[in-house]
């Protein structure tokens, strides 16, 4: 029984019964990343209450990155669920009522979030999300009697997504959404944002 115990307590020392776990950790699929970017025109219009009547939204762009976790051989619209990562640059146009504020309204914006997807088929799915940024604006204007003068405010801003995306054939993807920003300094304008766009797979 002692000779048993010793060669028993040796084995699983030296590492003999570790070679199964070690085996099946190993087996183990890695995790792939798919790239795709997304690219879209919006309308916006400021949100908070002391702007309305003062800044008129016009358009804007977006572009940047997404990032999907993944399996090998499956695609981000494998599954029922999935969470992803995003990042945006975009520039928005506005104008301003000259008898108030300004003629000319332009920012430019940075954005990372997080997303949840839930696909309904391989083809339709709805995602939510939310994340921070941070933003530029610039108000051009020209009071009476003087020459054109540019105001510049900046600051950060918590955003919330919700949108639909259909996948069409190879690696397109049509998308339609709108996005709440919330400025943390009072100085800038939150924003309402619908937006249609594609997204290109890598």
């Amino acid at each position: 029984m002692k000779k048993f115990l010793t060669i028993l307590l040796f084995s699983v020392y030296a590492g003999a019964a570790v070679p199964a776990h070690a085996q099946a950790f190993a087996s183990a699929e890695p995790t792939h990343f798919t790239f795709r970017i997304p690219v879209s025109i919006c309308w916006w219009a400021p949100a908070g209450k002391d702007w309305r009547g003062s800044v008129t939204g016009i358009a804007g762009l977006r572009s940047g990155v997404e990032l999907y976790p993944h399996k090998a051989g499956a695609s981000p619209e494998d599954g029922t669920f999935r969470l992803y990562g995003r990042a945006l640059l975009g520039w928005r146009i506005g104008a301003g009522d000259q008898g108030t504020y300004g003629e000319l309204y332009n920012a430019f914006s940075a954005q990372a979030g997080l997303f949840a997807r839930v696909n309904i088929t391989r083809q339709h799915g709805l995602y939510l999300g939310g994340g921070a940024g941070w933003a530029v604006e610039a108000h051009s204007f020209s009071p009476k009697h003087s020459a054109q003068k540019t105001e510049t405010k900046r600051g950060a801003a918590v955003t919330l997504t919700a949108g639909y995306q259909f996948k069409t054939a190879g690696r397109i993807s049509v998308f339609v959404e709108a996005e709440y920003a919330h400025f943390l300094a009072d100085s800038c304008l939150d924003v309402f944002m619908p937006s249609a766009g594609i997204t290109i797979g890598l």
